[in-house]
């Protein structure tokens, strides 16, 4: 008698979660081909490089299919994949809206690869090939074999994104570790070279800023064809 209850019980509890998964298949379908449910906008924000047309393609998203039927997972997953996305934030607006928020990864230096130039962010690492479509001259950065020093060029670069060196980016042709000691960058338009220790690289560049404004209240710097920092002195080579 028990074993018979027992069959019953087991039974019933079997056809309910099969009816309740059926339940569940059948509103799950029927609210991802609702029209209430029909994807009417996708907002893009971030991007500067990447269009707005091509996070679309990347995202493997387009309006009107059904915004419960994206797959957030698959499209944050899909834009990883492009070497100019850093960060995907997507958010689902029901119930008609998708957000998607992208962080780019910015191109501060050109690297030289066996295939020819790179992109390169803050630290020195490829991006992705320079190309004639969205060129933009960026200073030649070589690392040599100074691979461990990627901080230091990151340091470097971001007081040069922040514009707290004497020069911005746009004014300087190259970067090179010439040592593991130091870090040189040439000027454009026969500027002067600037050659930093690396060690303590903030100070040294406190020094460049104080030098720089002397030379230039004493109408010197044009003549100055390099300025080099090491330790605690600094010299002025015209």
């Amino acid at each position: 008698m028990r074993f018979a209850t027992t069959c019953l019980w087991l039974g019933g509890t079997t056809v309910f979660l099969v009816a309740v998964s059926w339940g569940l298949l059948a509103g799950y379908r029927y609210l991802t081909s609702h029209p209430y449910f029909t994807l009417r906008e996708v907002s893009i924000e971030g991007n500067e490089r990447l269009t707005d047309t091509a996070v679309l393609q990347l995202a493997g998203i387009a309006p009107g299919e059904n915004s419960l039927a994206v797959d957030m997972g698959r499209a944050k997953n899909r834009l990883m994949q492009n070497p100019w996305v850093e960060r995907v934030l997507l958010r689902r607006i029901l119930p008609d809206k998708v957000q998607i928020h992208v962080q780019e990864r910015k191109a501060v230096f050109w690297v030289r690869k066996q295939d020819g130039l790179y992109f390169a962010d803050r630290r020195g690492e490829a991006i992705a090939p320079v190309s004639r479509d969205r060129f933009v001259s960026l200073p030649l950065l070589d690392l040599g074999t100074q691979h461990e020093h990627r901080e230091t060029v990151a340091l470097f670069a971001d007081r040069l994104q922040q514009r707290r060196l004497p020069f911005s980016a746009a004014e300087v042709d190259w970067v090179r570790f010439d040592s593991e000691f130091v870090l040189e960058a040439q000027l454009r338009d026969s500027g002067p070279r600037v050659v930093l220790e690396t060690h303590d690289l903030a100070r040294h560049c406190q020094k460049l800023l104080a030098v720089w404004r002397d030379l230039n209240e004493r109408d010197e710097l044009d003549e100055a064809s390099s300025l080099v920092f090491f330790r605690d002195k600094a010299w002025a080579r015209f």
